[in-house]
């Protein structure tokens, strides 16, 4: 009797163990499973952004007129990689044609009033008034201005494109609040492009239509001029 009742203890114990086992498995299987690469990832992902988000607190501090008044709203990160808008001699033809074609533009002007003032007055000089002279200098501006612009064109058409898709680093997108000089509350919008430590920027774009430099303008010389077309 005494054998019997053990033998039924173990049986019951051995069931008890696999209930229990089963039971564990159902409760481990029901909880998300994270490795350690994922969690690394992640952990990594979240340092990224403080870094992008002081690092770019630093540098819009420090153009501030009042430091104080900076308020973050949003920074968004994500990898850049090497193309026409990363080109570093790309981007700066494209912000030098910015300038000079509103100085060839201006010069174009002022040879064009010359000519009109040449055509009702002739070329007679009448006090400090110089029409053929003024025609002669504008034309010549006109020339050596051409002749830059060239040059920078060139720089975009022939771009080395040996690079592009390469990952260079992380382009962080900052809209951030400030007072300016005025004490007028304004919103202000970057695009940085740092390198993979996020220690120094590559290129810092400005959003804000009002600027004759931002970025959707480089974007726009730098697609022309490499017969790109973009509807948007």
């Amino acid at each position: 009797m005494k054998s019997k009742t053990i033998k039924l203890i173990l049986i019951l114990s051995v069931i008890l163990n696999v209930v229990l086992g089963i039971m564990l498995y159902i409760n481990d299987s029901s909880v998300p499973q994270y490795n350690k690469s994922e969690l690394d990832k992640e952990e990594g992902s979240v340092t990224r952004q403080k870094m992008a988000e002081e690092f770019v607190r630093r540098d819009v501090c420090n153009m501030l007129f009042y430091p104080n008044s900076y308020d973050p709203v949003k920074t968004k990160i994500d990898s850049a990689f090497y193309g026409p808008m990363t080109d570093v001699e790309c981007v700066m033809a494209a912000q030098e044609l910015i300038d000079l074609r509103s100085q060839y533009s201006s010069a174009q002007h002022a040879y064009n009033d010359a000519i009109d003032n040449i055509k009702i007055f002739g070329t007679t000089d009448f006090g400090h008034n110089h029409w053929g002279r003024d025609r002669d200098e504008a034309k010549a501006k006109m020339n050596d201005l051409q002749a830059k612009i060239e040059r920078r064109q060139s720089i975009i058409q022939k771009r080395n494109t040996s690079m592009d898709g390469k990952f260079i680093g992380w382009q962080v997108v900052h809209r951030f609040r400030y007072a300016n000089s005025k004490g007028i509350v304004s919103f202000g919008d970057f695009l940085y492009i740092l390198n993979p430590e996020l220690t120094e920027y590559y290129f810092r774009f400005c959003l804000e239509d009002g600027d004759d430099k931002n970025l959707k303008s480089i974007r726009t010389v730098i697609e022309s001029e490499l017969g790109i077309f973009n509807e948007n």
